[in-house]
């Protein structure tokens, strides 16, 4: 698994996410100059490639298809076997460039305003996580993702 892409939106007003060659990650709250940067367990999202490229063909096929933008997009990236933190146990653990995640959740949806919710057809629920920065580094497009740990 490779990053293959950064994102962030740095204003919050323009909602307008920026492409970046690079990033630093901050356990104080997710990447650094990003509006949304801040403590919780939603630091991140990362996404599978292929996911990404899916949704690019048929933007109209699920409610969030157009607005969601990962901040880490990976390749031969799968959510299979990653587990989420809970108040019992850690999530499993990402090596991303010198960064260290945490897996806290899985994208979540939108019953009420999604046709694809519950359904087991987004291809998003199936490849999309979210995190919390453990270990503060820098990322960059061609960064390994490790995992290193699965409770």
């Amino acid at each position: 698994m490779k990053i293959t892409k950064i994102e962030y939106t740095p204003n919050k007003e323009s909602k307008e996410t920026v492409t970046v060659p690079e990033a630093e990650l901050s356990a104080d709250g997710g990447i650094v100059g990003d509006f949304h940067f801040g403590p919780g367990d939603r630091q991140l999202c990362l996404a599978s490639e292929d996911t990404m490229e899916d949704i690019q063909k048929d933007l109209d096929g699920g409610l969030c298809f157009r607005r969601f933008h990962p901040n880490l997009t990976v390749s031969g990236f799968s959510v299979r076997g990653l587990k989420k933190a809970s108040d019992t146990h850690p999530g499993t653990l990402l090596q991303c460039g010198s960064a260290v995640l945490e897996v806290t959740t899985f994208k979540r949806c939108f019953p009420k305003e999604c046709e694809l919710a519950g359904t087991g057809k987004c291809p998003l629920q199936r490849s999309v996580i979210c995190a919390r920065v453990v270990t503060t580094g820098q990322v960059k497009p061609g960064d390994p993702v490790v995992i290193l740990e699965t409770q």
